[in-house]
């Protein structure tokens, strides 16, 4: 259970980063 939720936990801010740059990247304005 304590490695489910870190890896829960890793996907999550590596999804929130990989959003962010992409973002900077492309300016799409549907992401957020």
């Amino acid at each position: 259970i304590r490695k489910l939720g870190s890896d829960m936990s890793t996907s999550l801010t590596t999804g929130y980063a990989w959003l962010t740059s992409a973002r900077k990247t492309y300016g799409s304005p549907f992401l957020v």
